[in-house]
């Protein structure tokens, strides 16, 4: 049996040299890598997935260690993430790591044996969470999505509008370096899964973003509560049953982060649907802060126009996204805007075309990064 790999352990800043001899004699359980800049240690991230425990300390004024931290957690989910602080700082720094979750702060001068100490419960840490991370990629995810997926048998509007919110749920959760992002995640595949048993003009009103009458909107809320109740039973899950349970609260710091997520890229959703503008959406939703947490806003909403273009059938690809819907000649609804064009859908698309025709060219955009390699006509504001 060959040697367990060695874990990762990057130390960044000019300030953390005094740590680098000290990580020296770690012996088998780490590779140590040093960075003295912001820009050593993005570079030092590329292609790594094993770095298990990132510290960082002050020193250069124009460096945030804590900014730092988190581009490393956002780069390698599950890392554990220790802040070194003088004294003038601990206040601080105590007040950083209880609001971005960091693993632990370590006060100057520092003690060899505490130093040695958290290193290693940082990387029983890290272990712990990377076993449960991989459980939930390999498990509970695909069994989310394909769950969902059921709403695109029966209602592919519905389903459309899930993949819409989810693309936007991982948006904040990759640039607020989320660290329990899967949650959020998966709350967003299974939000909408209590609307198969929606009349169906209720949910077409929903997939298009139209004003709901107090009885539709009553019976809305309450099959999105049975998608709560539907998982509450499993432990492992009750983080998600949370989420959803709550998503509808007014924003606090006491309500869950997935909540606050999934209701402003729900909510700024149902707004594009109803034919308004990003822009003009994001803006209506930072109007409520009461509402919707300004800072998530934010992180859905990138200010980057949308390139927008038009192709033919047999020119969509993996990765596009259709930014109107594709129906056959007849007005039957293939896939609602915002599916993300997949193989799948490639299949079910060439089914539909060999019975009768369908409506071309389809105008697709390149949100999430999406079409590429399409040229654009216009830019949608």
């Amino acid at each position: 049996m060959g040697a367990p790999s060695k874990l990762g352990l990057l130390l960044i800043g000019d300030s953390v040299r005094e740590l680098w001899t000290l990580a020296k004699d770690l012996g088998s359980r780490f590779t140590p890598l040093i960075a003295l800049s912001a820009a050593e240690a993005r570079e030092a991230l590329v292609g790594r997935r094993d770095i298990a425990v990132a510290v960082a300390g002050g020193g250069r004024a124009d460096v945030d260690p804590v900014e730092l931290l988190l581009e490393v957690r956002a780069a390698s989910p599950g890392v554990s993430l220790v802040l070194v602080a003088d004294d003038r700082e601990l206040s601080a720094a105590v007040a950083a790591a209880a609001k971005h979750d960091l693993f632990r702060v370590l006060c100057r001068p520092l003690d060899r044996e505490q130093w040695l100490a958290t290193l290693d419960a940082g990387a029983d840490a890290y272990a712990r969470r990377d076993e449960r991370r991989r459980w939930i990629d390999d498990t509970v995810r695909p069994l989310a999505l394909s769950l969902s997926e059921a709403l695109s048998l029966s209602n592919p509007g519905l389903f459309s509008r899930t993949l819409r919110v989810r693309q936007k749920v991982q948006q904040a959760s990759r640039r607020c370096g989320f660290e329990d992002a899967w949650v959020a995640d998966v709350a967003a595949l299974l939000s909408d899964l209590g609307m198969l048993s929606l009349p169906a003009d209720v949910a077409e009103k929903l997939n298009h973003g139209e004003l709901l009458s107090a009885a539709d909107q009553a019976l809305a809320e309450e099959v999105r509560e049975r998608s709560a109740k539907s998982i509450a039973h499993i432990p492992e899950l009750a983080p998600v049953a949370e989420a959803l349970r709550r998503y509808r609260e007014p924003a606090s710091p006491s309500v869950p982060l997935a909540s606050r997520i999934l209701r402003a890229a729900t909510d700024l959703d149902a707004y594009e649907a109803s034919g308004l503008p990003t822009r003009v959406a994001a803006a209506k939703l930072r109007a409520r802060p009461q509402i919707y947490d300004p800072e998530v806003v934010s992180l859905i909403d990138d200010g980057r126009p949308l390139v927008v273009t038009k192709v033919k059938i047999a020119g969509l690809k993996p990765g596009m996204v259709l930014s109107e819907d594709l129906r056959t000649a007849s007005g039957m609804l293939v896939a609602a805007r915002g599916h993300v064009i997949s193989e799948s859908l490639l299949d079910r698309v060439r089914s539909f075309g060999k019975k009768q025709p369908l409506r071309q060219p389809v105008e697709i955009c390149a949100s999430a990064d999406a079409c590429t390699e399409a040229q654009p006509s216009r830019q949608a504001s």
